[in-house]
């Protein structure tokens, strides 16, 4: 169906959009965080290479949350979608809902070559939730920035087209 914007999604109009979206992240934000503490006070039972896999999922999950909500609101702060040069792109919804999935991806494999030395990037303590979840949250907040880096890397190892 067309938006306002023009752009074919599942909501017929911008308003609309913007509560689902809004309704979309407080119930991820309860999902991740009920998780979390399922786990840490052991509700869930889990081993403790296991625990700290997950804290680290999580926390690249939350991290991509936080980017997301902050977008959502300087969008939407004023209540309008004019309040920047940039509107209400409604084409950029399944982005916007996959930015916390793709950013714990990201997160818990950059966590994952920290730990095994791969990309010997900072000291991070693998018996710890605490540097799991952090590392991983920072990661997670910036994983776009973390993927150019990234492949600004492999281009200059392996070769291939120069980035911009």
């Amino acid at each position: 169906m067309d938006t306002d914007s023009g752009a074919v999604t599942f909501i017929k109009n911008t308003k609309t959009q913007i509560v689902f979206e809004f309704c979309y992240l407080i119930a991820t934000m309860i999902l991740a965080s009920a998780c979390l503490w399922s786990i840490h006070i052991g509700y869930v039972t889990v081993n403790s290479p296991t625990r700290w896999y997950l804290y680290s999922l999580i926390g690249g999950f939350l991290g991509g949350w936080a980017f997301d909500a902050k977008w959502f609101y300087r969008v939407t702060a004023r209540g309008k979608d004019t309040q920047y040069p940039w509107k209400w792109e409604a084409n950029k919804i399944y982005w916007r809902i996959l930015i916390p999935f793709i950013s714990a991806i990201v997160a818990f494999s950059i966590y994952l070559a920290g730990i095994s030395k791969i990309i010997p990037i900072v000291s991070i303590n693998i018996g710890s939730g605490a540097d799991a979840f952090a590392f991983s949250f920072v990661m997670g907040y910036f994983s776009d920035t973390v993927i150019g880096k990234l492949a600004g890397v492999s281009h200059s190892l392996l070769g291939g087209e120069k980035s911009k």
